[in-house]
């Protein structure tokens, strides 16, 4: 695997990325994109004027199939991206529980990781993916994507947590409750958050000169220290030739930084702190237990829908022809 130079990480690939939909729209209809959008939208307004609310399956379904379409040439671009790079790609068909954050693992439903992208910038090793889950149901149901960086750390940390007030990512702190109120400005940027009685281990890892690096290059992404692992988490999809740089740079600052402190910091995990750590995984694990029966329920599901959605084309087209 190549170890690239920040200055030399080729993103052109990534270039593909903002017109994915737009590309799409074109590979299906053969028309430019703004023609697309204006079929879509007279076919659904069409539809629902013959057929009420039974239009609403139909147009679901449709509507279903091209974000599955994006999302698989998204998929395509991303693994371009690290090819372009001499990096390896690990496909994910299911949720993989050590790689998310405990601030957002276990939360909500139908969860799913995209492709991992294992990329190696100045000595540092890094996991970048898609993340998404679904909070809510029915009508009040909202998808949240999240770009994950993860790095693996030389040894044991206590649990950390810095909640950058410029995004909005962490969902919950699980045991890391405890705050202090650093020197400086720091405070305008995160809060700090550990477990309880580990204010000592806290403070000696979030010292003057990992404040400095934390507000210069990481405060537009929440950072969570778990285990042996180091997590940046963003509430969006940084995967364009503009936001990713950002990103990379941001986990290679404070990676030189946090791998300066395994040097030095004397931290060891008890049994029972190792027990609360490995609470959110386990608790991913036994969600992520049952995708396989969510699938097989959606597909039969779908199955038999089919003959209603046959009946609304079949209906649609002879009122078409009349």
């Amino acid at each position: 695997m190549e170890d690239k130079k920040l200055n030399s990480i080729d993103y052109r690939p990534l270039n593909n990325m903002n017109s994915a939909w737009s590309e799409t729209l074109r590979s299906i209809f053969k028309v430019p994109p703004y023609v697309s959008i204006v079929i879509l939208i007279l076919v659904s307004c069409v539809a629902f004027y013959f057929f009420g609310q039974f239009a609403i399956i139909g147009i679901v379904l449709i509507y279903g199939g091209i974000s599955s379409r994006v999302l698989k040439r998204k998929a395509k671009i991303w693994r371009d991206f690290a090819a372009a790079n001499g990096w390896y790609v690990i496909e994910k068909t299911q949720v993989d529980p050590l790689y998310i954050p405990p601030g957002i693992a276990g939360q909500g439903h139908s969860a799913k990781m995209g492709d991992v992208v294992h990329a190696q910038i100045d000595d540092h090793e890094c996991d970048v993916f898609m993340y998404q889950f679904t909070v809510g149901s029915g009508k009040n149901s909202q998808t949240l994507f999240y770009t994950v960086a993860r790095v693996a750390l030389a040894r044991q940390f206590p649990h950390i947590v810095l909640d950058s007030k410029a995004t909005f990512s962490l969902r919950d702190k699980t045991d890391a409750k405890d705050t202090a109120s650093l020197e400086g400005d720091f405070n305008q940027y995160f809060n700090l958050f550990y477990r309880k009685d580990d204010q000592i281990n806290a403070l000696s890892i979030i010292t003057p000169d990992v404040m400095k690096t934390l507000i210069e290059y990481d405060k537009s992404q929440d950072i969570e220290i778990s285990g042996s692992f180091l997590f940046f988490m963003v509430n969006s999809d940084l995967r364009t030739a503009a936001a990713l740089p950002s990103l990379f740079k941001s986990v290679d600052a404070l990676s030189d930084e946090i791998a300066h402190k395994a040097e030095t910091i004397q931290y060891k995990t008890n049994d029972t702190q190792a027990g609360l750590a490995l609470a959110p995984v386990v608790n991913q694990y036994m969600k992520s237990g049952n995708m396989v029966m969510d699938g097989l329920v959606k597909t039969l599901i779908l199955i038999l829908l089919m003959p209603i959605i046959f009946m609304i084309f079949v209906g649609f087209v002879i009122n078409f022809a009349n």
